[in-house]
């Protein structure tokens, strides 16, 4: 194997080839990348078997080979490399990094070791447009769950059913969904529980594409340019969200959404040492938040709503509420409450297929 590659055309794309290597494994070939460099291009994947990745590089191929390198330091090397073109040239058990002034040989695993990222996926295809990117996934992360213990509430949950499509993430805290106008692309009524860091590279690589979800390899797949990302599909059932959604409201509250953060981001500041705990009265058209701490203090914020419906008030995480405002693009946020111990839904007036359901937090007086 011989290539001539420019250094900027492959220090692009290695921070996604470091988030894809794990940081201890217990399979030797996982810790490295492959290149191959073939007539079309040269190709670099990186797998942990759960995500992965292959994106075409732009070279100059002069002999046609593949190698599996140890990522951690291919990635160092590389992105110290000087802005100029560089050879990688495969000896026997090694491959050379040459600069202008400089040359770096790392040991190889044998190529065949290296797991294949994805057989030839002929499942259901969805184009992944800027409504999905920009109103769909790039709001539901902020619900995923973090605990392992419960794998499909880590995952993203493609529903199909009666010709209504929905994404929808929750951790059982807090649920964000959004409900498709013009059709997510599903073919048959189903649900599917993608990858989380799958969707949150599609997110990031902010282009669109298209995403092919194959039942019988158990994966997916999101192809865009140059680059494939693959997830394998996360087994388990997921929860009937629906009967936590509100049917109705006694009290509809729209704020001004920069004052609600900055009156819930000091709240906050006092609420860290009391489990988080924001406090919103609502009466007579002013939201009262308040939080306080033993031993530290108290304070409180007041802000004027158009308010529809009966005095009430509630308790929040401030954490929750301060995700939920960080991604919203509208200047007014809707708040429909029932009680205090049942789920508020949170809505932005500019994306009206999404809305956020948070659990209050029960508090004794």
């Amino acid at each position: 194997m011989l290539a001539e590659i420019l250094v900027e055309n492959i220090q692009n794309i290695l921070p996604l080839l470091a988030k894809i290597l794990p940081a201890h494994s217990q399979i030797p070939i996982l810790s490295h990348i492959l290149i191959d460099a073939k007539n079309e291009g040269l190709f670099i994947t990186a797998t942990n078997l759960e995500f992965g990745a292959q994106i075409k590089i732009p070279a100059k191929i002069i002999e046609n080979g593949k190698a599996a390198l140890p990522g951690k330091y291919f990635i160092e090397l590389i992105s110290s490399f000087p802005k100029e073109k560089f050879t990688i040239q495969k000896d026997k058990e090694k491959v050379d990094l040459v600069t202008r002034d400089s040359k770096f040989t790392l040991q190889t695993l044998p190529a065949e070791e290296f797991p294949k990222l994805f057989d030839n996926v002929t499942g259901e295809k969805i184009h992944v447009g800027k409504e999905l990117l920009e109103k769909a996934f790039s709001k539901v992360l902020l619900s995923i769950s973090q605990e392992e213990t419960r794998p499909e509430l880590t995952g993203v949950c493609l529903v199909r059913k009666e010709e209504k499509e929905e994404i929808v993430t929750t951790d059982g805290y807090r649920l964000s969904l959004f409900k498709s106008g013009t059709g997510i692309g599903m073919k048959e009524d189903g649900v599917v529980i993608l990858s989380s860091k799958l969707i949150q590279e599609i997110v990031s690589l902010k282009k669109e594409g298209n995403l092919f979800i194959d039942l019988t390899t158990n994966q997916a797949l999101f192809e865009t340019g140059e680059i494939v990302l693959v997830g394998r599909m996360i087994a388990g059932r997921y929860p009937q969200y629906e009967k936590i959604l509100p049917k109705s409201f006694k009290t509809k509250i729209t704020v001004e959404k920069n004052q609600f953060y900055q009156e819930t981001r000091l709240a906050a500041v006092l609420a860290r040492e009391n489990a988080n705990i924001l406090k919103l009265v609502i009466k007579d058209e002013k939201i009262i938040l308040s939080a306080r701490s033993s031993g530290v203090g108290e304070g409180q914020g007041q802000i004027d709503v158009v308010q529809e419906g009966e005095d009430t008030d509630i308790s929040f995480n401030a954490r929750y509420l301060l995700d939920f405002l960080k991604q919203c693009e509208g200047e007014e946020i809707v708040m429909e409450l029932n009680s205090s111990l049942e789920p508020a839904k949170f809505f932005d007036n500019t994306n009206p297929n999404y809305f956020h359901i948070i659990m209050p937090v029960r508090v004794q007086d």
